[in-house]
């Protein structure tokens, strides 16, 4: 019997790097006032160069996560949450009244728990997608989209056929599209 493990795609998390991209590690005490439209399970935050601070919804604590920056390789810098656990992480997850990384929840991707032949079938589920058609490796194969290389598409398809080659004599040639597997972010 397999292990029960959180799926860490599916909890809330911040992302150092949006933070960065909106521009809320300045040097000074940035506050967000409409946090909750955005970050659903935080009732306040507040961000400084090197230290972000998150209430949970319905705590009155404040939980206190350090940054630290390391130089890009070709110039600047990017941001990292340093996470109670020690960690150099750039996501910070919530699942009920805990904040902390990846680790400490002991998560696991969605693909983490599939088997080779499921990760071959959603690969060449995702190409499909990518290339406009349906997530089904029964029906013909999508054209080419607009705006796309020639040199692009044929990498996909033939990554693609490679998968599908594999998985025809399998159950998953039968199955139906299933567009609720697939997250279109």
């Amino acid at each position: 019997m397999k292990s029960q493990c959180t799926i860490i795609d599916l909890i809330p998390c911040v992302d150092i790097n949006e933070l960065s991209k909106n521009g809320a590690l300045g040097g000074r005490e940035h506050t967000f006032p409409y946090v909750s439209l955005t970050y659903s399970f935080l009732s306040k935050l507040r961000t400084y160069r090197y230290r972000v601070d998150m209430r949970i919804r319905g705590q009155e604590m404040w939980r206190r996560f350090r940054i630290e920056w390391t130089q890009c390789t070709f110039g600047g810098q990017r941001p990292w949450f340093i996470c109670n656990c020690g960690r150099r992480v750039a996501k910070i997850y919530c699942g009920g009244l805990f904040l902390g990384c990846r680790h400490c929840y002991e998560g696991r991707y969605t693909t983490q728990k599939l088997g080779p032949s499921s990760r071959k079938f959603r690969r060449a589920c995702q190409i499909r997608l990518l290339l406009g058609g349906e997530p089904a490796i029964r029906n013909s194969f999508p054209k080419r989209p607009r705006g796309m290389w020639q040199k692009t598409y044929n990498k996909l398809r033939r990554e693609c056929e490679i998968l599908e080659a594999e998985l025809r004599k399998s159950k998953f040639s039968r199955l139906a599209p299933d567009y609720t597997k697939f997250r279109f972010t």
